[in-house]
């Protein structure tokens, strides 16, 4: 599946909510190791990094996808406040479509792929990073992110 189309589906459950950074970054981790060959690989390559996985590409794709008027961006690095991205009208619309093609192929992946992008959006940046250092403790060799819980789990 196309980049482009593996972030326009990840994010359509949440339609129109904001996505910070690490979701984003993490949710398409997520649908790369875990539904990945499901929907014909995703096209991300993802590396450890300060916060766990990362691939550069999707802030790119992103910031494609703004351009094409799918996403739009709020950049907040002047504030406290991370980026933020969000799904436009289209964008959702796009985005449930490619879900829905994926439902009627794929139902049980549909649906995960939905319980991911929640459950993602449902964590707290800490939990978040302990439930991936968890079940991926090679994307934790050279975090930055020090939490005595983390070795916990």
């Amino acid at each position: 599946m196309p980049r482009r189309d593996v972030l326009l589906m990840m994010m359509a459950p949440a339609g129109t909510a904001i996505h910070t950074p690490v979701q984003v970054q993490k949710l398409a981790f997520l649908i790369d190791q875990l539904v990945g060959e499901t929907i014909g690989g995703t096209g991300f390559d993802f590396k450890p990094w300060h916060y766990g996985p990362f691939d550069k590409a999707v802030y790119e794709v992103l910031e494609a996808l703004e351009r094409d008027g799918l996403v739009e961006i709020n950049d907040m690095s002047v504030q406290v406040q991370p980026t933020q991205y969000r799904l436009t009208d289209l964008g959702e619309r796009e985005g449930a479509d490619l879900l829905q093609a994926l439902r009627d192929r794929s139902p049980e992946t549909a649906e995960y792929v939905e319980v991911l992008s929640h459950w993602v959006r449902d964590q707290s940046f800490a939990s978040l990073l302990r439930a991936i250092y968890a079940k991926f403790p090679d994307m934790a060799v050279n975090s930055v992110f020090k939490d005595s819980l983390a070795s916990v789990l």
